[in-house]
């Protein structure tokens, strides 16, 4: 299974009109949104007709009907889902990371640092695919396609501005 993930599109639809037109997310089955503007999932998958998981992420109105977490069982993998304001990833992954441990996550995704970061430890991925709108540090609008088999292959892609 081919997963787009990406996140922190902070209502940039214009780079996600580029990625469906520049064909990005082609083979693509399911796209994984790690929040701030999480209505932006609901845009993207109207435009390219690929279902789409969203979660709340800080900049997200309070009232949306996102939930800040999700768990998902994909493929015969266990995803944690969320933004990662609430686990402090701004300073460290470590209350992250025992989420997941907690739960069995096989992948951690995760958001809101703005930088994308693969790091495997004890058998779980943590992924962060940065932001897709708004990139901070040395970082560029980036995001990952995952594909999910026998093992697990993940690909950081940027968009040039």
């Amino acid at each position: 299974m081919k997963i787009a993930i990406l996140g922190d599109s902070h209502n940039h639809l214009e780079i996600l009109d580029r990625l469906h037109q520049e064909g990005r997310l082609e083979g693509v089955e399911l796209i994984l949104h790690t929040g701030d503007m999480c209505n932006d999932g609901s845009y993207l998958e109207e435009i390219s007709g690929i279902k789409v998981i969203a979660v709340k992420g800080n900049a997200d109105p309070v009232y949306t009907p996102y939930e800040s977490e999700l768990v998902l069982d994909l493929e015969g993998y266990k995803i944690l889902l969320t933004h990662g304001h609430l686990y402090g990833v701004k300073d460290t992954n470590d209350r992250l990371f025992y989420r997941g441990k907690e739960i069995g996550a096989d992948i951690v995704v995760f958001g809101h640092s703005h930088i994308p970061l693969t790091v495997e430890e004890e058998h779980m991925l943590m992924l962060n695919p940065g932001s897709i709108g708004f990139p901070r540090g040395l970082s560029s609008k980036s995001y990952a396609i995952v594909t999910l088999g026998d093992h697990i292959k993940v690909d950081l892609l940027e968009m040039e501005d």
